[in-house]
């Protein structure tokens, strides 16, 4: 009778655009978007936003293995919720994620007897 559907999306910044390229080393920035919708909302009668997501800046580190999202984007159902939880002082260091992709990782540096 649920049923959840989302989509992630990202897009790269364009190196002149990007603010970390005067670095001496090369950091990926990107747009991230973030969108999803579930059963209960589409009800009859049902009240809320059909529709939740975010977006914002995606800093990608070690060859993509590890991601930082930094939203500054909401739907009202997240706005509400981060005014009415946390702190104005703290709220941008509450709301920032990260992801780590072990498809990125090589795992024969770890151990070189390890065959696969």
């Amino acid at each position: 009778d649920g049923w959840l559907i989302a989509a992630n999306f990202a897009t790269s910044i364009p190196s002149g655009l990007n603010p970390l390229s005067v670095l001496p080393f090369k950091i990926p920035l990107k747009f991230f978007a973030d969108i999803g919708t579930y059963s209960d909302v589409w009800k009859k009668d049902a009240e809320g936003d059909r529709f939740l997501f975010d977006a914002g800046i995606q800093i990608s580190l070690l060859k993509e293995t590890i991601h930082i999202y930094l939203p500054f984007i909401y739907s009202s159902v997240y706005k509400n919720y981060i005014q009415s939880t946390i702190d104005k002082k703290g709220r941008l260091s509450k709301t920032i994620s990260f992801s780590i992709d072990i498809s990125n990782l090589d795992f024969k540096k770890f151990n070189r007897n390890i065959s696969f």
